[in-house]
């Protein structure tokens, strides 16, 4: 079972209202029960990484560097989809507008990894 300590320190550091406003965000997306959470996971991991990072890698580093790239990547296809998507709406749009709607379009991402 996980020991509950008291947590008596207070560590203080300023933040843009944009940056605060993101933070926020971030953590309602990601389930973080406060910024206070977020802030003090973050700083430990950070604080870990440093003495990790002078020993070989770890199976666990190697399962975060994996997630981080697939995390990019989806953002990438969900671009890809956006992009798709507007053009699809674009095209309908113009359909009922009397314009022939795109056929067979093909992203330029898709061209460039060709």
């Amino acid at each position: 079972m996980t020991e509950w300590k008291r947590r008596t320190r207070v560590v203080s550091f300023r933040l843009s209202e944009e940056e605060h406003e993101e933070l926020i965000g971030y953590c309602a997306r990601q389930g973080v029960r406060s910024l206070s959470d977020f802030a003090r996971l973050a700083t430990l991991i950070q604080f870990e990484s440093r003495n990790i990072s002078q020993q070989p890698d770890t199976a666990l580093q190697q399962i975060y560097r994996r997630l981080a790239a697939l995390d990019r990547e989806v953002e990438r296809l969900a671009r890809v989809v956006d992009e798709r998507h507007s053009l699809t709406h674009d095209a309908s749009s113009d359909a009922e507008d009397g314009e022939e709607p795109l056929q067979g379009y093909v992203a330029q991402e898709e061209i460039n990894a060709a």
